[in-house]
């Protein structure tokens, strides 16, 4: 059988936890048919769980992401509470915690014998009284979606901002929920509208979305912003795919207009300009581009995307096939800057004109010299393309100076050097690697690759960094177990005073059961939890967390 847990994003199973982990399960209570319980974060869920023999048969919750037909945090965070009341590990019954054969075609029956106008009467009142039965109804069935609708819909997505929101600022313990519920109106609105050809809404809905998410003050850590950025990103792909020409001409209007008044937020811009650049392909479209590019041009002179912009023309003057004359005076013009290179460097690697691209590289790291990132990127290139030649001279030359000059931290071009030296030779360099600051992200790496367990040891401790002490434990532990168990210690005694929630007990908590398996780590760990026990008994959720893990 599967754990309930396998029918849940990793993500969502974490915050679900989260949830559970600092008591916002509430009034867990045992029903005939499984459990029931309420959820508190920014908004209060109700959550049953039906099981039958110890087994999930259903799941549902009354929360927004639930109700687009996805399993929620909610219902995992009361899973995690049921499966700590049961004292065992709870099972599925069947393919998915939210389908229950035997009830639903128990209810198919059910449904099938319902006189058909009652049955219309009872949706019809059903979904005046609700808001997501209606827009399901509206979008599945109607035949058009009028202006009044469309306004209503932007009403609940300004109301599901509102629920979030603290004096017009939405924070980040707040945001991840914001973020999911704006995504499940995304879906049960805007995909359903793409389904049933409402294309011109569908568009209309999305860059709602877009412009309200954006300019919403919030604390975007986690990068919810971005993830919403994708989704529209997807659902402009999918209308175009279906739109007819005038649809798809008002669609690049739309943008076209957006960015030539510059009438979005920076980041929202960038995205509009890659989307626009990528699709509409066809002439009539790319004459108007080169129109866009030239105000761009005209007005960023001295901007970072310069460069971007005068590149981009570039290509689309080659898709329209300008002459040949015209082109190399543009090239010619603009050889400088860095993404007229890359376009033509580009067109010698498909032509497979390998010396032609080197001269390309060659020429660009003595123009771009103070450009570290492009110095990168041309010495890599040049790595491949003298290899792929057989320059045995200048790709040595390519590769040191990647290593050591621009700081190429990539451990598989260090090993690339390491097989075109003599041992002696390698010896030299690897001790040069090892003592430049500038590669220390791959120094732990490189020092296990080769077999200096000490000198490993030596930079874990010093560093003192948890994340790459567990990292390394495995070869540590079989080499200095003693060492490392007392720095386990050393890390839990140093955390005891500072952890203050259930969730931060039970992250400590896994680190004195990880001593337990050292030699003599039993002992520690037993002391250690004798003595939270005396000196920390008032917290209650750190005992019941000991208890928990057979302390």
């Amino acid at each position: 059988m599967e754990s309930w847990k396998d029918y849940f994003e990793k993500r969502i199973l974490d915050r679900g936890r989260s949830y559970y982990n600092n008591g916002a399960v509430q009034n867990l209570r045992k029903t005939a048919e499984g459990y029931e319980a309420y959820v508190s974060g920014t908004v209060r869920y109700e959550v049953e769980i039906e099981m039958e023999n110890g087994k999930v048969e259903y799941m549902s919750c009354d929360c927004p992401y639930a109700d687009s037909g996805e399993n929620c945090k909610h219902m995992a965070a009361v899973m995690y509470a049921i499966e700590k009341q049961e004292n065992c590990t709870i099972e599925l019954n069947g393919k998915s915690g939210r389908n229950k054969q035997t009830a639903k075609e128990n209810l198919q029956d059910i449904v099938d014998s319902i006189p058909e106008a009652e049955l219309r009467d009872y949706v019809y009142n059903l979904a005046k009284d609700n808001k997501s039965i209606e827009n399901y109804i509206r979008i599945n069935y109607g035949s058009s979606i009028d202006a009044e609708y469309i306004k209503n819909l932007k009403k609940d997505l300004r109301a599901i901002i509102r629920r979030y929101s603290n004096d017009g600022f939405i924070a980040w313990e707040d945001a991840f929920d914001y973020i999911s519920d704006v995504e499940a109106f995304m879906k049960t609105n805007i995909e359903s509208m793409i389904d049933k050809n409402f294309l011109v809404e569908a568009f209309e809905l999305t860059n709602y979305v877009l412009d309200k998410i954006t300019n919403q003050p919030m604390d975007d850590s986690d990068g919810g912003i971005v993830a919403v950025a994708g989704d529209c990103k997807d659902y402009w792909l999918e209308i175009m795919e279906k739109a007819d020409d005038k649809s798809k001409d008002k669609m690049f209007r739309w943008f076209n207009n957006k960015l030539l008044k510059h009438q979005l937020d920076d980041f929202i811009e960038d995205v509009v300009y890659e989307f626009i650049m990528k699709n509409f392909a066809e002439e009539k479209y790319l004459e108007k581009k080169l129109a866009l590019l030239d105000e761009f041009i005209k007005e960023d002179k001295f901007s970072y995307n310069y460069s971007k912009y005068i590149g981009e023309k570039l290509k689309i003057m080659q898709k329209l096939n300008y002459p040949a004359e015209q082109i190399n005076l543009y090239k010619e013009r603009y050889w400088k800057l860095p993404e007229i290179r890359k376009v033509v460097f580009d067109e010698y690697m498909a032509q497979e004109d390998w010396q032609k691209a080197i001269e390309i590289l060659e020429e660009s790291k003595k123009l771009d010299e103070d450009n570290y990132l492009f110095m990168a990127r041309y010495c890599k290139n040049l790595i491949e393309l003298y290899k792929k030649v057989g320059n045995k001279k200048a790709y040595r030359k390519e590769l040191t100076e990647f290593i050591f000059d621009s700081c190429g931290s990539d451990l598989s071009l260090i090993y690339e050097l390491k097989e075109d030296c003599t041992p002696e030779e390698w010896l030299s360099y690897r001790e040069k690697i090892l003592a430049g600051e500038m590669l220390r992200e791959i120094k732990l790496e490189l020092l296990e690759k080769e077999g200096m367990y000490e000198e490993l040891w030596r930079e874990i401790f010093e560093r003192a960094e948890l994340y790459e002490i567990d990292r390394y434990e495995k070869v540590l532990k079989k080499i200095f177990p003693e060492r490392m168990l007392d720095l386990y210690v050393d890390y839990i005694r140093k955390n005891q005073m500072k952890v203050s929630n259930r969730e931060q007990y039970s992250d400590l908590i896994k680190y004195l059961k990880k001593i337990t398996l050292y030699p003599g780590g039993e002992k520690e760990a037993k002391e250690i939890a004798a003595n939270w026990r005396d000196v920390f008994k008032r917290r209650r959720a750190m005992m019941d967390e000991l208890n928990k893990a057979g302390f």
